[in-house]
């Protein structure tokens, strides 16, 4: 039953982003309302500071639904620790992250990106030691593209409080690399 539910909720926000992405192709190129900017994000933050929170906000939301996944399906003590471990410490950086924007204006997106809903398919699919090499694979990946995101902003970021978050949110991704890192070669 658990498995149905978490295929029908990827399935759901798979759903949702293409409903997005048809009725964005086919909306007629009208200026946009006085409040687009704010829901989007872009209100009071410049463009390379609105891709962080886009980013570092579908990233981390990622990591929390996965490792609830991981909680439930993983079979190595070490895999379901470390997911633990993302739901604590990427949903403490979400809420962070909500807070600094919506004090601006804006608000940080609110479904998963197309291919991590289609990972999240396919963990679904998974079990045993299969499901523990895909997630930290997975896991492996992200954190990667975290770190360097997060170093990009800390160090060339223009919204202060924006590199106040990210300076300090970088040592934790960092460990969470090393974490997965060193899991990755004790999962086969």
């Amino acid at each position: 039953m658990k498995m149905k539910r978490v295929t029908a909720a990827a399935l759901g926000a798979l759903a949702a982003f293409c409903l997005v992405a048809v009725a964005s192709a086919q909306a007629p190129s009208s200026p946009a309302p006085a409040n687009a900017n704010a829901a989007a994000g872009a209100g009071k933050l410049g463009h390379g500071d609105h891709l962080f929170v886009r980013n570092a906000a579908e990233a981390g939301m990622a990591e929390v639904e996965m490792g609830k996944v991981a909680q439930q399906r993983g079979t190595s003590a070490n895999v379901k620790g470390f997911a633990d471990r993302m739901v604590t410490d990427h949903g403490k950086a979400n809420q962070q992250l909500t807070a600094i924007v919506a004090a601006k204006g804006a608000s940080v997106p609110d479904k998963l990106l197309h291919k991590d809903s289609q990972e999240m398919i396919k963990l679904d699919h998974l079990e045993g030691a299969k499901f523990d090499k895909e997630y930290v694979k997975v896991q492996l990946a992200a954190h990667k593209d975290a770190v360097k995101l997060f170093k990009r902003e800390a160090k060339h970021g223009k919204d202060t409080e924006l590199r106040s978050f990210a300076g300090p949110t970088l040592p934790v991704l960092q460990d969470h690399l090393a974490m997965v890192t060193a899991l990755s070669k004790n999962v086969h």
